[in-house]
């Protein structure tokens, strides 16, 4: 991102895209990013969006990210950790969750066979 205080446009659109956030996701990021004060509407994001190739960082994984799931509701790999009754997720493009033991749906995820 910039070297300025606030990032541009693009340049959160590229953040949005590296994340793999679906366009309309993308947006709703953006509005809640500005504080509920965007500087552009819907249909220019989307147009920006569109044209904006992902940050070339990528997702920023915890060093010791190893996937232990296929998440398929997303087909995406996650690691999961159980820690206190409670599941932490890491998916691989970086987004992170955690569920109590008792609102863990354990049909969603497959476990990664070594």
């Amino acid at each position: 991102m910039s070297s300025q205080n606030k990032p541009t446009i693009a340049e959160l659109a590229a953040h949005y895209k590296a994340r793999g956030y679906t366009k309309y996701y993308a947006w709703d990021r953006y509005i809640a990013d500005t504080g509920l004060k965007p500087e552009v509407d819907a249909k220019e994001f989307y147009r920006i969006y569109a044209n904006i190739a992902a940050e070339n960082a990528g997702p920023k994984l915890p060093a010791n990210w190893v996937p232990t799931h296929i998440d398929t509701l997303f087909n995406r790999q996650v690691q999961i950790k159980f820690e206190n009754g409670v599941y932490f997720m890491v998916w691989d493009n970086g987004l992170t969750g955690s569920d109590p033991e008792s609102l863990h749906p354990d049909d969603r995820y497959v476990e990664v066979q070594p």
